[in-house]
């Protein structure tokens, strides 16, 4: 495949690692302050899924450390696979009721995490990307 004469293939995988892994953190920082967690148990005792207190604290501290592993190239495959089933899982969980079509103005559509998996399966399919490619 012709590279992009701006930015290499493998510095663009890296970059999009980055950012994915960046996103996944904030996501759980933002959790984690004012009620979020307290929120996020709520919802999911409410769905029925019971130990809903320590399923979220799973998912929070997977986010940021899987995020800080991933971003750093560490066990890309793994981390990548665990955090398509949390989106899967949630998914399931945030769309079933509502649909799975986009709606305008609704925070229940499904293509954020479509997006998000297709960049995850990227990521996991890569080449390993380090300090020896990065100098080629």
């Amino acid at each position: 495949m012709k590279e992009f004469h701006i930015i290499k293939t493998h510095t663009a995988i890296i970059l999009l690692r980055f950012v994915v892994c960046a996103l996944f953190i904030m996501h759980a920082i933002i959790r984690l302050s004012g009620d979020g967690m307290d929120l996020f148990v709520s919802f999911l005792y409410e769905k029925g899924i019971r130990g809903s207190f320590y399923i979220v604290w799973a998912i929070t501290l997977y986010e940021i450390a899987g995020g800080l592993l991933l971003a750093a190239g560490k066990f890309r495959r793994l981390f990548s696979l665990g955090f398509i089933l949390i989106l899967i899982f949630m998914s399931f969980i945030f769309q079933g009721e509502a649909g799975w079509l986009a709606r305008e103005h609704s925070d229940t559509s499904i293509e954020y995490s479509i997006a998000l998996i297709a960049a995850l399966i990227v990521i996991a399919s890569s080449p390993h990307h380090g300090r020896a490619a990065m100098h080629k």
